[in-house]
């Protein structure tokens, strides 16, 4: 059931709500909606957006093939690279190389001994190529997401300036719910190393049962 219309049964009707968020009182039905295709395949203003996304001046993974070189790769090898990608999504494997990663001990204090391991810290150098994939992949999967949820949620999907926008947005929302005089009822979630105690069978279980 919509929340809208759970608040508007306790809350005594939709008038009150629509004073505080007039832009949440519309009718919503997820099932209704048409979700993005996050399996179709990857186009190549994808794939551009990707590249640019990873910027410039990394290390690149043990190609040696940096983000700024395939930024100037002809349109045959951009047509090559998107045929891999889309094998991907097809097959729904990946290619060794872009499971693999160069590992790279790095030095924290310059006046310790570089060889002691409690003053390394590891780098993995991963493939260009692969995490532009996973990039293709995260804004497919953030706006499926956002789809998919109703106007009566927000979603943080990670962009800078989303905890300015929650603030001012609920403190506009306690406003207009103070001079309407009705309550307001506010719940924040905030798992704490949430994706640190996700157990993978379950999630791998999960993402099986959803076709993923």
């Amino acid at each position: 059931e919509c929340l809208a219309a759970q608040w508007a049964r306790v809350y005594g009707g939709r008038r009150e709500i629509a004073a505080v968020a007039p832009e949440w009182t519309a009718d919503y039905e997820p099932g209704g909606r048409t979700l993005p295709d996050v399996s179709a395949d990857v186009t190549l203003e994808e794939l551009k957006a990707a590249l640019s996304a990873l910027g410039s001046g990394k290390a690149p993974g043990a190609d040696g093939i940096t983000a700024e070189a395939w930024r100037l790769a002809s349109p045959r090898t951009a047509r090559g690279i998107l045929a891999i990608f889309n094998a991907m999504l097809r097959t729904r494997r990946s290619p060794q190389a872009f499971r693999s990663a160069v590992l790279c001990m790095i030095p924290k204090d310059a006046s310790r001994p570089a060889w002691q391991l409690s003053n390394l810290r590891p780098i993995s150098l991963l493939s260009v190529l692969g995490k532009a994939f996973e990039h293709v992949l995260l804004l497919r999967l953030r706006g499926a997401v956002r789809a998919a949820l109703s106007p009566l949620q927000v979603f943080v999907g990670g962009e800078a300036g989303n905890t300015a926008f929650l603030t001012s947005g609920t403190l506009e929302m306690m406003e207009e719910a103070r001079k309407a005089r009705i309550p307001l009822h506010i719940t924040a979630w905030d798992v704490c190393k949430a994706y640190d105690t996700v157990q993978p069978d379950v999630l791998v279980h999960a993402l099986r049962r959803i076709g993923a």
